[in-house]
């Protein structure tokens, strides 16, 4: 039996639409003139009734002008009120889902599509769902560290994790060295991962692939940074698990986190493991460090271009590898979009528009799905405004103020493990929709969206 299918009639065409439109104008525009000329006459009767008199050219130009010259008057006025209101409101989302100024190629679909089993942030504010939640708040951390001078004597104000203490044999729990510091949060953070995820791990065979972001200045060579990272692995819950380090210094470059997860992603990254975590820790509390190398009067300032405020944080994540790691252990876990970087030396809005917009494109979500925001702008405006603008362009829907997460505004720099701390946020974040992470730091932009399981 041969279905027939209903004839439809083909939409109006273009010329036509035009067409009546320019009628129908045309008709509005003669009501609206009988009206206020009738209206005119009407007043001009009651006004000098004993006057009104239509014989004579005059009489009836007097009659008819005004009208016609108020009609013309309205229409030129209602000209400029519509497009002066089309100018001021913002364009709407299709047009600001296209591509931006600076136009940046959506990253390649990633052979590896990396499920998030664990994660763990420590900074000023706390623990993850501290910092979440204090950040939200915008609530300050900012206290005179004593041990930290400016050049007038007075204290720099710094942000510390209170409940930090170096404890490692030989340390003294209230040093503000930079070494003691960065291994009390690498133990801290190896230890909540290994809580979450610790049991699951034991159940894989081989070892635990470790990519450690280490600041530069702990050490000059892989082997000092192997041996420092293996210091804290020995007294971390890890400590009876072989694990394999896969990168240390190589990576302390900016933005180095999204150019590991990057080649984690395309399977670059060599040997591949069933799981692997991605650790970095920084202090910048160090005064030995920071009066010989910075001018202090740059500390704590929103004026000078490297100005910053000395802070200390880590973050941490435990990844599975979905080809190698059994699926009971990563079904329900948070995926790792593809990442999107803009070239190093192009920090520009332009290009921080485009890192958003290839990393929401390449994540296969549109941008009405994405419900927050994680930037690492400090509290220098420029670099916060920048977020903000590309926010307006990229996500109307959201506010900046309540959907944007920035801690570094309120806690500090967190130095090399600044991106991954950011990133642990949004993971955080996206429970039920995603989250974007963005990355402003370095001369390089980069993005990558957490979706839920």
């Amino acid at each position: 039996m041969t279905e027939i299918p209903l004839q439809q009639t083909p939409p109006p065409q273009p010329l036509q639409r035009s067409r009546r439109r320019l009628a129908f104008r045309i008709l509005l525009w003669l009501v609206a003139l009988t009206i206020i000329g009738l209206g005119w006459i009407v007043l001009l009767a009651s006004v000098a009734p004993s006057r009104l008199d239509f014989s004579g050219a005059g009489a009836i130009l007097m009659v008819c002008a005004p009208p016609v010259l108020l009609a013309v008057l309205g229409w030129t006025g209602l000209q400029f009120v519509s497009r002066s209101t089309s100018a001021s409101f913002p364009p709407d989302s299709a047009s600001l889902s296209s591509p931006a100024p600076e136009a940046a190629a959506a990253p390649a679909v990633p052979l590896v599509r990396l499920r998030i089993g664990a994660w763990s942030a420590l900074t000023p504010h706390g623990a993850v769902v501290e910092t979440v939640d204090a950040s939200q708040a915008r609530k300050q951390v900012f206290k005179p560290d004593k041990t930290i001078l400016h050049p007038s004597g007075y204290p720099a104000h710094a942000a510390s994790i209170d409940s930090l203490v170096p404890d490692a044999p030989g340390n003294i729990a209230a040093t503000r060295l930079r070494a003691p510091r960065v291994t009390a949060m690498l133990i801290a953070i190896l230890d909540d991962l290994h809580a979450q995820q610790g049991a699951l791990v034991r159940s894989v065979d081989g070892a635990v692939g470790v990519y450690w972001l280490a600041p530069e200045a702990l050490g000059s060579g892989g082997e000092a940074h192997a041996a420092f990272f293996a210091l804290a692995w020995r007294q971390s819950a890890w400590r009876d698990l072989p694990y394999a380090l896969q990168a240390t210094a190589a990576a302390a470059a900016a933005s180095s986190l999204y150019s590991v997860l990057s080649a984690m992603q395309s399977g670059a990254a060599q040997p591949a493991a069933a799981c692997t975590i991605i650790v970095g820790a920084d202090s910048l509390l160090d005064p030995e460090e920071l009066a010989p190398a910075l001018a202090l009067g740059q500390v704590f300032s929103s004026d000078a271009q490297q100005g910053f405020i000395p802070a200390e944080g880590a973050g941490g994540m435990l990844l599975w590898h979905p080809d190698l790691a059994p699926e009971q252990l990563w079904a329900n876990a948070p995926v790792l979009g593809p990442v999107g970087m803009v070239a190093p030396g192009t920090a520009t809005d332009a290009s921080l528009h485009s890192a958003m917009a290839a990393a929401i494109l390449a994540s296969g979500k549109d941008a009405v799905e994405i419900a927050h925001v994680v930037s690492d702008g400090d509290h220098r405006p420029q670099a916060s405004m920048a977020a903000v603008t590309a926010m307006l362009q990229l996500l109307p829907a959201l506010d900046p103020l309540q959907q944007r997460l920035s801690p570094m505004e309120s806690a500090g720099s967190f130095g090399i493990a600044a991106d991954l701390v950011h990133l642990v946020l949004a993971v955080e974040l996206a429970n039920e929709q995603p989250a974007l992470a963005l990355c402003a730091n370095g001369g390089q932009c980069a993005g990558v969206v957490v979706m839920p399981a």
